[in-house]
C-alpha cells in the first residue's frame, strides 16, 4: 500500500532540501559513479539523482542528460517526493499527466520512468533516483528494492557531502583565527616579554583592529554552529549547543588567551 505525503509539508520539505546546501553545487565523483553504475545494472540509457525544490527540478548528477535542470511542472519526480515507494510509468505517451511532456511528446521521445525516492532523516523527500529509458518496461520486485537500495546510498552521498562542506567552513574559520593569531605573535615576540595568560590585560596586547576582528569572527561562527545544530541528533544537539553558549557567554580575553594557548603563540616568548 502506497503512503502519500502530505502536500501541507511543503515549506518544511524545501527548508530541509536547503540545509543541505546541495542544490547548484558543482559535479562530485561520487555522484557521477552512482549513476553510471546504475545505468549498468538496470541497462538503461538515462539515470539521474534530482532535487525538486520550490520552481525547479534540479540535477546533481546523470547519464544520457544535456540539462541541468528543468521546470518543477516538466518533472516526473515531482511525482515522485510524493510517495513512500518507487513511482514506475511504463509508457509516459500513455499517461495524460506526462503525454504532452516536450521530451515525452518531442525528442528523446522518453517512455518509461522509474523513481525512488530520497529521503531525510526527517522523513522528508528532497528528490528522487530515477531511471528513464526510450522504449517501454516494468521492473520486477527485485529491481524496484535494487532501486531502493541505490536510492538511499544517494541520500548517504548527499549527508557526507554536506558535512565536507561544514567541515570545509569550520577549517575555513579556523585559518582565519591563525593568521589573525600569528600575525599579533609576531607583535608579542618583539615584546621579548612572558605573556601571563590569567593577567586581566592578557588581550591588550593584541592590535585593537585585530581584537574587533576576532570577536566579529567568533561571534558569526556561534551563529553558524547554531545553524548546523539544527541538522543533527537531539543528543548531539544538546552537547554542542552548550558549546555554543560558552562561546557566546565567555569574555573575549578567554577566548583570545585560550587561542593563544592552543597555537602555541606563548612559546615563542620562553
Amino acid at each position: 500500500m502506497q503512503t502519500f505525503v502530505s502536500l501541507t509539508s511543503e515549506c518544511q520539505r524545501i527548508n530541509e532540501l536547503l540545509s543541505f546546501q546541495i542544490l547548484d553545487t558543482p559535479n562530485e565523483r561520487e555522484f557521477d559513479n552512482l549513476v553510471n553504475i546504475v545505468a549498468r545494472a538496470f541497462d538503461t540509457p538515462v539515470v539521474a539523482i534530482t532535487f525538486v525544490d520550490e520552481k525547479r527540478q534540479w540535477i546533481k548528477a546523470s547519464v544520457g542528460l544535456n540539462v541541468c535542470e528543468m521546470d518543477r511542472k516538466y518533472a516526473v519526480c515531482n511525482y515522485t517526493i510524493r510517495q513512500y515507494a518507487v513511482t514506475e510509468i511504463p509508457d509516459m505517451s500513455k499517461d495524460s499527466r506526462f503525454s504532452a511532456f516536450p521530451f515525452v511528446a518531442g525528442e528523446p521521445f522518453l517512455r518509461f520512468y522509474a523513481g525512488f525516492p530520497l529521503r531525510t532523516e526527517g522523513g522528508y523527500l528532497i528528490g528522487a533516483l530515477c531511471l528513464l529509458d526510450t522504449r517501454t518496461r516494468s521492473l520486477s520486485e527485485e529491481e524496484k528494492e535494487l532501486l531502493g537500495a541505490f536510492a538511499r546510498s544517494a541520500m548517504a552521498l548527499v549527508e557526507i557531502s554536506a558535512k565536507k562542506r561544514e567541515l570545509v567552513k569550520i577549517n575555513e574559520v579556523c585559518n582565519r583565527i591563525s593568521r589573525i593569531m600569528n600575525r599579533n605573535a609576531e607583535d608579542l615576540e618583539q615584546t621579548k616579554m612572558r605573556l601571563d595568560l590569567q593577567d586581566e590585560h592578557a588581550a591588550s596586547l593584541l592590535r585593537a583592529d585585530d581584537l574587533r576582528e576576532l570577536n566579529n569572527l567568533l561571534k558569526k561562527e556561534a551563529d553558524n554552529i547554531s545553524s548546523i545544530l539544527n541538522g543533527m541528533d537531539q543528543r548531539r544537539r544538546h552537547e554542542l549547543q552548550n558549546a555554543v553558549n560558552e562561546i557566546r557567554n565567555t569574555c573575549l580575553k578567554q577566548l583570545v588567551s585560550s587561542l593563544i594557548r592552543e597555537i602555541g603563540a606563548e612559546s615563542i616568548l620562553k
